[in-house]
């Protein structure tokens, strides 16, 4: 499984700029894989972006991305120790996660059949509308979204 990117912090939470670079990467295989499955990306933070306005184009830019298989599906984990409300795959924007929270789930893909089966098989119950997104989220939590994002299509099946 390729690495694309090693992970790194420097203060500060520059969103848009790490979703310009997963998109430069993306369309970089897309261009070279056009007839493959769409991409996944899965961006994992533990802040809110200093850069909220233009996260959220970026992040809309990202998953304009597309092969003939359809759209980039962006997933987004919020991860924290604070120990407060974890939401896993809503279905709505979660009013009680703040501003921050609803930012994060407007910039989530919804998740299509396929992944949801793979959600419920990780452990999680998305509803119909669920988006790719978890909020305040612990390790198990973390790591049951990143097994399930990263698992193979096979015949349109993960």
């Amino acid at each position: 499984m390729p690495i694309w990117i090693e992970p790194a912090a420097d203060g500060g939470t520059p969103m848009a700029e790490a979703f310009s670079e997963a998109a430069q990467l993306a369309q970089l295989w897309i261009q070279e894989n056009p007839d493959n499955i769409s991409p996944i990306v899965i961006n994992i933070t533990d802040g809110e972006p200093n850069d909220m306005g233009a996260a959220e184009q970026a992040a809309q830019s990202l998953q304009d991305l597309q092969t003939t298989d359809g759209h980039l599906l962006l997933l987004n984990a919020h991860i924290a120790s604070n120990g407060g409300q974890e939401f896993r795959l809503p279905g709505t924007e979660p009013d009680a996660a703040g501003d921050f929270g609803r930012f994060i789930f407007r910039n989530s893909s919804t998740l299509p059949q396929p992944l949801r089966i793979a959600a419920q098989n990780a452990g999680f119950a998305p509803a119909q509308a669920a988006r790719g997104c978890v909020f305040n989220a612990g390790a198990e939590t973390l790591t049951k979204l990143i097994v399930f994002g990263s698992t193979p299509m096979v015949g349109g099946v993960r």
